[in-house]
């Protein structure tokens, strides 16, 4: 019987692997969504590519009306491999045609092609890597386009000049006061370019402070090309960077038109600008903005530019040092979806990938008592020195919060620098899609839990147990049930039924409860199992039915309203069947008394921290960032690079970000072969039970 089983086995595998190999259907959520293809400012015609099951439809568009000039249809004939597609279609003379497709994902909004020439043979050599050639051409989803970021690679700042694509001088090239050029000095910022003038705009068509969100970025060759978007509008430029050790002085390419090329710009006919871009490292805040300052009459407009000349500042008055409070100090996490390392010394506070900012004190700072504090970044990376407000506060014996103002630019021409910096209108979250990631609004702090001292239980106050229907963010829905213990109240249980992605329930301790709004109760969990693992449960008086359980750092007054305007998802949403009981006994030996989080690592098991490890603080910005590549090989084709190809200088950092690899394609065979192990798995097991 069992080689019978066998024989059917291989049978069902040899059909189903014949089948995914007829059955060519493209990835659904290339479908549905228009994509647009070879987008130039300069020429009247775009491509619009449209994908169904198993075809794919390029349309040429006569701009800017959208009619269409003619369209070309492929067929899906065969998946060769999971991101390249064996397609078919007849020439100009009638005659059938194949050539393999690529599909190289660099975000959700961005994708290139590879393409093989046409032959008369279908053949699966078509797909070889030495077949295909890369278009340099962009294929954008402007659907998605405005909802897609990733940190910018390039953490650094320089004087900017800029040239056209004939080699031509910009006029405010020879301006004594530097046009700037920014990138992610702290996280969140994206590339700035300071135009310092609108007659210097001409040339790009832009604001004069020009700020971009990065969407995406990727290693090609000899060039690393990042993808970035102007603020407030859907238009995108990408930027050519050397991919080796950046200098003092690097050029750059910026493509207007939407095309990354690797090779000479002039071969393709398009418009782009080159920039020279000059690092100058200024780690003084009276100092001058150029080296002509000294030369000039001090008027009001060049007082602003030039405060050491003119006196507006002295060298050997440095502003005063505060000191952050005792209780904050120590070492603490932010638990988001990248967990964050963050160290408070006395005068110093270090958020993990944001940055670093020094407590000093102006003469109309606020008071200490307040704990809301002004700060000055400093780097050695050419970005300019930034002036933030920070806001600290204790939300429990074992929790703070704290929140980020926008910042200042250096040189601050201001009366009042202290009330300026911590105003209330300068703590406001980034443009989406950053949102509130790195700085919020005034009274909604970011938790932050502590690593280097003990958590301190809080009582839960859950009013009963609650039976519910957790829909869990992987799109599952398990039935389950949430009690406080009846002999400690700082401990809550989540049990789940026949729960196929969370099958052991989960232990939590409270440490911190308290309101958002007043309609809101808020409670900061820590799992017994995994004291990295902080979650946020969230109950609200509108909809006492409902709960949330979110990460911890997302534990403010806007919990529930960025939920229910889908800015946040959360990790689970729990519908509600409130229970006559109060509290249950949980099933296990538990102690209020826990260690401190820098000894868990000799409590819990390794397996469980395994991805829950806080950042090494080595590698944490500080305003001279670890130099890493951690981005696409340089074929930029098909596999993410392993290894650090950076060697950049101090302060100049590829960004740590996976989600700019090429993401490759689900395909039908994968699930095909999938469904073979399964049939494999149940044929044995009613092999041995005989049927």
């Amino acid at each position: 019987m069992k080689n019978t089983m066998i024989a059917a086995y291989v049978l069902l595998t040899l059909t189903l692997m014949g089948s995914a190999q007829a059955d060519c259907v493209f990835p659904f959520y290339f479908m549905h969504i228009p994509w647009y293809y070879k987008i130039a400012a300069s020429k009247s015609v775009r491509t619009k590519v449209v994908f169904t099951n198993n075809d794919v439809t390029f349309i040429w568009q006569q701009l800017p009306s959208d009619y269409i000039i003619k369209s070309e249809t492929y067929d899906c004939e065969e998946m060769a491999e999971m991101n390249k597609f064996i397609l078919k279609s007849f020439d100009d003379d009638g005659i059938m045609v194949y050539k393999c497709l690529e599909v190289i994902e660099r975000s959700k909004s961005i994708m290139q092609f590879r393409e093989s020439k046409s032959q008369a043979t279908k053949s699966p050599s078509l797909c070889n890597p030495e077949n295909l050639v890369l278009d340099p051409w962009l294929v954008v989803s402007y659907n998605n386009i405005e909802s897609d970021n990733s940190p910018c690679p390039l953490n650094a700042g320089y004087n900017m000049k800029i040239a056209d694509g004939n080699g031509n001088d910009h006029g405010c090239n020879f301006m004594d006061l530097p046009m700037r050029f920014e990138s992610d000095c702290l996280a969140g910022e994206g590339m700035v370019l300071n135009f310092r003038k609108h007659e210097c705009t001409s040339f790009l068509s832009t604001e004069i402070l020009q700020k971009t969100i990065c969407v995406t970025h990727w290693v090609q060759g000899s060039f690393m090309f990042t993808i970035v978007r102007k603020h407030e509008s859907g238009d995108i430029w990408c930027l050519r960077f050397p991919s080796r050790r950046l200098g003092k002085n690097v050029k750059v390419e910026l493509f207007t038109d939407i095309i990354c090329p690797d090779d000479s710009p002039s071969n393709h006919n398009i418009k782009f600008f080159t920039l020279y871009l000059e690092k100058i490292v200024q780690m003084e805040l009276c100092a001058d903005e150029y080296s002509q300052c000294s030369r000039k009459p001090c008027m009001s407009y060049i007082r602003d530019q030039c405060h050491k000349s003119c006196g507006k500042c002295m060298v050997d008055e440095p502003l005063p040092i505060c000191s952050f409070p005792r209780r904050f100090r120590g070492e603490w996490y932010l638990g988001s979806s990248q967990t964050e390392n963050i160290n408070i010394s006395e005068s110093v506070m270090q958020i993990g990938s944001i940055g670093h900012f020094k407590c000093v004190a102006f003469a109309d700072s606020p008071p200490s008592k307040e704990r809301i504090y002004t700060t000055i970044s400093l780097f050695e990376n050419g970005c300019r020195p930034r002036y933030t407000c920070l806001d600290l506060k204790r939300i429990s014996p074992s929790v703070i919060g704290f929140s980020i103002s926008q910042s200042f630019v250096w040189p601050l021409n201001d009366d009042r620098p202290g009330e300026s910096i911590c105003s209330k209108e300068r703590f406001e979250p980034d443009d989406e899609p950053i949102g509130d990631r790195y700085r919020s609004f005034p009274n909604a702090a970011k938790p932050i839990l502590p690593v280097s001292r003990s958590l301190v239980p809080t009582p839960c106050h859950l009013k009963s147990v609650h039976n519910y229907y957790a829909q869990i963010k992987s799109g599952t829905g398990c039935r389950g049930r949430m009690y406080q213990d009846c002999k400690n109240s700082s401990l809550i249980r989540m049990e789940f039924n026949r729960c196929r992605t969370q099958q052991e329930p989960l232990n939590f301790m409270c440490v911190a409860t308290f309101k958002g709004r007043y309609w809101e109760k808020l409670l900061i969990l820590v799992n017994l199992n995994n004291l990295y693992d902080s979650k946020c449960l969230a109950f609200t008086s509108l909809k006492p039915m409902e709960a949330l359980m979110l990460h911890s750092s997302q534990c403010d007054m806007y919990a529930w309203s960025y939920y229910d305007s889908s800015i946040r998802s959360a990790y689970m949403h729990f519908q509600l069947e409130p229970k006559d009981e109060t509290c249950m006994d949980i099933p296990f030996p538990t102690t209020t008394a826990l260690p401190a989080i820098s000894e868990a690592n000799k409590m819990v098991d390794d397996t469980s921290l395994s991805d829950k490890k806080l950042p090494n603080p080595s590698l944490m910005r500080d305003g001279v960032p670890t130099p890493i590549y951690n981005i696409p090989s340089k074929s930029g084709d098909s596999k993410p690079s392993s290894k650090n190809t950076g060697g950049l200088n101090k302060g100049e950092v590829i960004s740590d970000s996976e989600n700019n690899a090429p993401r490759y394609l689900m395909s039908a065979y994968s699930l095909l072969v999938s469904l073979s192990v399964s049939v494999f798995v149940l044929i044995i097991r009613y092999g041995d039970e005989g049927f």
